[in-house]
């Protein structure tokens, strides 16, 4: 097409301290190189043998990784990683771009666990019913290139539905959790055993998602109320449901 996908002066294999030599470089076999040299980063009396991958599109592929996964748990994307070496200065940086296109943006102080040689990043900020596009950088020796990019995750999106309250019985609060499947107008009231209103937990318009809401045993006033038997009900959209709880005081 004519458009030029490395920059105007090439770019940079390696740009760590002390000398980089015998350098040897060979195809990938998708319109990409593997570059490889003796260096010297550590010293002289320390060499070392470093490679490095570059894309057909300019982009830098460390080597040093050696296997890689991505998933999807529930409403969570997890990602891990192992490389075949590495050092305490490494660095990684997680970036995310919605899977429709669009940019890819830093996630910041992402929560990156470490076993030996081996990574892992859970992304718990996911919504349900979307796409999301990873990558992930590693600088080393103060050279940042991208370690893997695992291409698209979907999470699955959630159905409506309406949990027990946890605890039941309960003193002196409990927790209701309940889905949503699309974005759509959603009340949550508490009710005594006669039927009358006792609590709106929720009454808003909600986008899709899991969610949680606390019942501290009050009325809308902030009265505690009587022990007994209590209905909840839970309507969006065209759903609704309703589950029985016990307050013991």
């Amino acid at each position: 097409t004519g458009t030029c996908l490395w920059t105007a002066n090439g770019d940079s294999i390696c740009t760590a301290v002390n000398n980089q030599t015998n350098t040897v470089i060979a195809t990938d076999g998708t319109g990409g190189a593997i570059i490889a040299w003796q260096d010297e980063r550590a010293g002289l009396s320390n060499r070392d043998i470093y490679a490095m991958r570059i894309a057909g599109n300019g982009d830098l592929v460390a080597t040093l990784l050696q296997g890689w996964s991505a998933r999807v748990d529930n409403s969570a994307t997890v990602i891990t990683w192992t490389l075949s070496g590495t050092n305490e200065g490494a660095v990684f940086d997680v970036l995310r771009a919605p899977g429709s296109g669009g940019r890819f943006a830093r996630l910041d102080e992402p929560k990156i666990t470490r076993n030996g040689m081996s990574f892992s990043f859970t992304d718990t900020s996911c919504r349900p019913g979307e796409g999301y596009r990873y990558r992930i950088d590693c600088t080393l020796g103060g050279c940042r290139t991208v370690l893997l990019d695992p291409g698209t995750s979907r999470i699955p999106p959630i159905d409506f539905t309406l949990d027990q309250n946890r605890p039941n019985p309960f003193n002196p609060a409990t927790v209701i959790a309940f889905g949503i499947r699309e974005r759509a107008a959603v009340s949550l009231r508490v009710y005594d055993a006669a039927g009358r209103l006792v609590r709106t937990l929720v009454d808003e318009i909600r986008p899709a998602g899991a969610y949680e809401e606390a019942w501290n045993g009050t009325d809308g006033h902030g009265r505690a109320v009587a022990s007994g038997v209590y209905f909840y009900r839970l309507t969006a959209g065209k759903f609704g449901d309703t589950r029985k709880m016990v307050l013991l005081r």
